[in-house]
């Protein structure tokens, strides 16, 4: 598939950006089980095999939380985000600044993340980029329009100037990112696995540049 028609590109931050690897997951789950174990007042092995059996059917940490009697839970994750410090596990990425310096000059470039604002910026500086590469970007905690929903894409339109079908988003979940985008006409690309209803399925983000010159 050609793509073709492309003016604005956007990204997920977390598992797209960058790997999440097992030192990273180990981490932020420590924090998670943690705190099931103190809210729920239960052992934390418990706690762990309480959540992990929640999440494997549900696929989201802040609903597993939720469903787990935990109120705010998708802030609360936010929280354990933030403690888990992922920025102190990423390194200067010298191929993905080369990515964003050879893209931006040509697309208008957008971010949305889950991700607080503070913590996201850390993270895009331990990677070697500035927030600033962004020509918008949507933090958990600057909008109340989500990703997931669908609500924040006419924000972007808007900021972008551009029609759906000229976007591109790329993100590593099929139900946070590539279906949601894909309903309001954003081509989409999935990063580090494969699936059909995404427009592309990408090993890594690097693989972009391939496919923005096929």
């Amino acid at each position: 598939m050609a793509l073709t028609g492309i003016k604005a590109i956007g990204f997920d931050l977390d598992g797209t950006l960058y790997t999440i690897t097992h030192s990273i997951q180990h981490q932020v789950r420590e924090e998670i089980y943690s705190l099931v174990a103190a809210t729920l007042h239960c052992p934390y092995t418990i706690a762990k095999n309480k959540f992990e059996e929640t999440y494997s059917r549900i696929e989201s940490g802040g609903r597993a939380l939720e469903e787990l009697g935990i109120t705010e839970g998708r802030e609360k994750l936010r929280d354990c985000l933030e403690q888990a410090n992922v920025s102190h596990f990423l390194q200067y990425d010298h191929k993905l600044v080369l990515l964003f310096n050879k893209i931006s000059p040509s697309y208008f470039t957008f971010l949305i993340t889950e991700s607080r604002k503070n913590d996201a910026v850390k993270k895009l500086h331990a990677l070697g980029l500035s927030p600033d590469i962004f020509q918008y970007a949507a933090f958990w905690d600057s909008t109340s329009l989500r990703k997931d929903t669908g609500s924040i894409y006419p924000a972007v339109f808007a900021k972008s100037g551009f029609a759906p079908e000229e976007h591109l988003y790329c993100g590593d979940s099929i139900r946070d990112d590539v279906l949601p985008a894909k309903r309001t006409g954003i081509k989409t690309a999935l990063i580090g696995k494969t699936h059909p209803d995404a427009d592309f399925s990408l090993e890594t983000i690097y693989d972009l540049e391939r496919i923005l010159h096929e």
